[in-house]
């Protein structure tokens, strides 16, 4: 486990798919999404909005997130499909950090 400062930088990666932005809307493409302290939503719906949780939906694979509290913290990354459906099978990575002050 890394101890951090208060401004992460995220690097997401993924093997046998291309990342792409959402809206190309091809097949065989993918787009990140982190969900930050947030567990997992069900497999087979839309990855919901919201502020815990990232949508690199321009095909981006890096963010950096800042404001975090100091405490340890855990991110999920999902790769999902143009809708922000996750991949399936479904594919997930798990980072535990902690930032201090």
């Amino acid at each position: 486990m890394a101890v951090l400062s208060t401004s992460v930088q995220i690097r997401l990666a993924a093997e046998g798919i291309e990342i792409a932005p959402a809206a190309e809307m091809r097949r065989d493409t993918a787009h990140h999404h982190a969900s930050i302290d947030q567990d997992v939503t069900a497999w087979d719906i839309p990855i919901p909005a919201g502020p815990e949780i990232l949508h690199l939906g321009g095909g981006e694979t890096e963010v950096t997130v800042t404001g975090l509290d100091p405490r340890e913290h855990r991110i999920i990354a999902v790769p999902g499909d143009n809708l922000h459906v996750p991949l399936q099978p479904p594919v997930a990575d798990t980072v535990r950090f902690t930032v201090r002050e």
